[in-house]
C-alpha cells in the first residue's frame, strides 16, 4: 500500500521572484521554515547542486534534481532529501516546489513523500504548512519571521491562560464557553496558522492527478477522471455552446420545470445567465429558542454562520451573485443582512455528489450537502444534510447532536407579488432553536456591468467538499 503524498498550498499575494529568492536562497529559506535549523549550500556536483540540512538539531542531506520553467511563466523545483543518523525524524523523501503566477499573487504548493522515523505524517504536514503561512506575512506584511513566532507563542500562551483561569474559577457552562472561543476564535491575522494552507490540490490540477495516481486503492470513493473540467464533460450543452444551466437547474434536473416560473428567474441564476438577483423586504419574524441559544448565535455571528437578531418586521436584504471561485467552479452567493449581523453561504454544484453543497460563514468552515425537492406550490424546498467542518488540516463530521438541520421553504405569492420565505433549524436533542419567516421582491442585475462586490465573497474558500 502506498502513502498519499503530502501536500500544502497557499496564496501569496507577491511577485513571484521574491517568493523565489525566499525559498531558494538558504539563508533565508531557513529563517521562516520550522523544519530547520540550518541550510547551507555545498560545492555543486553533476550540475545539481547538494545541500546539509538540520531538523532538530540532527544533520542530513540533499540535493536540488533541477527546476524548470512552465509555459504561464510558473517554475518548479525538485529534490531529495534524507539522513541516516538514528535520531532524525525523517529517514529519506523526495518532492517538489511549483510556483503558479495567479495575476498579481503566487499559488505556492509542495507535494512530498518521505519515509519517517520518528516525527508522524500529521506533525509534518502541520509544520510545514505553518511554515508557509509565516513566509506569506512575511512577504505580505513584511514582517520578519522571528516576530512572527513570537506573537504566535505569545497568542498560545494568552489562550492556554484564559483556557486555564475558565477551567479554575468559572461554572461548568461557563467554562465551556471559554474553551470554545480558545479553540474556535481564528488566530491573529499577524500570527501564522497551519489553517489558512490547502490540504488537498483543487480539482483539476495536476498535482490532484497526482495525488489521484498514487491515492491507496480500496480506500476512497472514485471520481471522474480529473482531465475533465467541472461542468464542460458533465453537460453536453456546455460542448455544443449553449447555455449552460444553473447549479440549481442541474441539481433539480427535470423537476426545475416544474418551479413557479418566478421561482425559475430566481434559482437560475448563472454565471452564463449574466445576471445576479437582490431581494429585498422584510422578515416578520425572527426567533431562536431562547437565553441558552443565544450565546452561540453570538459565537456563530462572529464569522457570519448564524444571526443574533430576533424580533418582529425586521428588514433584511438577500444577494444571489454568481461568479468563479479560485478553483474553478460555478459559485452562487447567498448572503443575507440584517441590522446586526449577517448570514454568508456560497453554493456549488459537486459532481461527485450530483447535488449542491452549501458553504457557511465568511471562511467557509462548514460544508453541507443540500437535498432539494419542488412542492404542490411550485415553490423549492431545501432541507440540510450532515455538517463537515473545515479548518486548516481538519475536515471532519460534525456530530448531529452538535449541529441543526436547516429546511428552507421559498414560493411565489402571485397575489402580492412577493417572495415568501420560510427557515427552521432543529437540533435532535433541543428541537426547533432558531428561525424565520418573511417575503421580498426581487430585482436582476447585470453582473458584466456591475461587476460582483467583494464584501459578499468569502474571505477564503476551500477546495474540500
Amino acid at each position: 500500500m502506498r502513502r498519499r503524498r503530502l501536500y500544502i498550498e497557499i496564496r501569496i499575494n507577491a511577485d513571484l521572484e521574491d517568493v523565489w529568492r525566499v525559498t531558494q536562497d538558504p539563508g533565508l529559506h531557513q529563517r521562516w521554515d520550522l523544519r530547520f535549523n540550518r541550510i547551507d549550500h555545498l560545492a555543486p556536483h553533476g550540475g545539481r547542486q547538494p545541500f546539509r540540512y538540520s531538523t532538530l538539531g540532527v544533520s542530513g542531506v540533499g540535493i536540488s534534481t533541477g527546476s524548470r520553467n512552465g509555459p504561464d511563466g510558473g517554475r518548479t523545483s525538485a529534490l531529495r532529501f534524507g539522513s541516516s543518523h538514528p535520531l532524525s525524524p525523517i529517514r529519506s523523501g523526495s518532492g517538489y516546489w511549483r510556483y503558479v503566477p495567479v495575476g498579481d499573487a503566487v499559488r505556492f504548493l509542495t507535494s512530498y513523500d518521505y519515509r519517517p522515523r520518528v516525527l508522524p505524517r500529521r506533525v509534518m504536514w502541520w509544520a510545514t504548512a505553518w511554515s508557509f503561512d509565516r513566509l506569506r506575512l512575511w512577504l505580505e506584511t513584511r514582517s520578519p519571521p522571528e516576530r512572527s513566532l513570537r506573537l504566535a507563542l505569545a497568542e498560545v500562551a494568552a489562550r492556554g491562560a484564559a483556557a486555564l483561569t475558565g477551567a479554575i474559577w468559572l461554572p461548568p457552562l461557563p467554562a465551556l464557553a471559554v474553551l470554545a472561543a480558545v479553540l474556535l476564535l481564528p488566530p491573529s491575522p499577524r500570527t501564522p496558522a497551519a489553517r489558512r494552507c490547502l490540504r488537498r490540490a483543487p480539482a483539476g490540477t495536476p498535482a490532484r492527478r497526482d495525488a489521484r495516481r498514487d491515492r491507496p486503492h480500496g480506500r476512497h470513493r472514485k471520481l471522474a477522471p480529473p482531465e475533465r473540467s467541472q461542468g464542460a464533460e458533465q453537460n453536453p450543452t456546455a460542448r455544443m455552446g449553449a447555455p449552460m444551466p444553473s447549479i440549481f437547474q442541474r441539481a433539480l434536473g427535470r423537476a426545475f420545470n416544474r418551479l413557479h416560473p418566478q421561482l425559475q428567474h430566481r434559482f437560475g441564476v448563472g454565471l452564463d445567465s449574466g445576471r445576479a438577483c437582490i431581494g429585498t423586504g422584510v422578515m416578520t419574524r425572527v426567533w431562536n429558542a431562547g437565553p441558552h441559544i443565544r450565546p452561540f448565535l453570538a459565537l456563530g455571528s462572529r464569522r457570519n454562520v448564524l444571526v443574533p437578531d430576533a424580533g418582529a418586521d425586521i428588514p433584511f436584504r438577500i444577494e444571489n451573485y454568481p461568479y468563479l471561485d479560485l478553483y474553478g467552479r460555478e459559485t452562487v452567493t447567498f448572503v443575507r443582512t440584517f441590522p446586526r449581523g449577517r448570514f454568508d453561504a456560497t453554493m456549488i454544484y459537486d459532481d461527485t455528489r450530483a447535488g449542491i453543497v452549501d458553504y457557511l460563514g465568511t471562511h467557509q468552515h462548514i460544508a453541507t450537502p443540500l437535498d432539494l425537492a419542488v412542492d404542490d406550490r411550485g415553490g423549492l424546498v431545501i432541507r440540510s444534510g450532515r455538517q463537515r467542518f473545515l479548518e486548516g488540516p481538519l475536515a471532519v463530521a460534525i456530530p448531529k447532536a452538535a449541529t441543526g438541520t436547516a429546511i428552507v421553504s421559498e414560493h411565489f405569492d402571485e397575489r402580492a407579488e412577493r417572495f415568501r420565505i420560510a427557515v427552521t433549524v432543529s437540533n435532535p436533542w433541543l428541537g426547533r432553536i432558531f428561525g424565520y419567516w418573511g417575503s421580498f421582491t426581487a430585482e436582476y442585475v447585470d453582473v458584466a456591468e456591475h461587476g460582483v462586490p467583494a464584501n459578499v465573497r468569502p474571505r477564503r474558500e476551500d477546495a474540500r467538499c
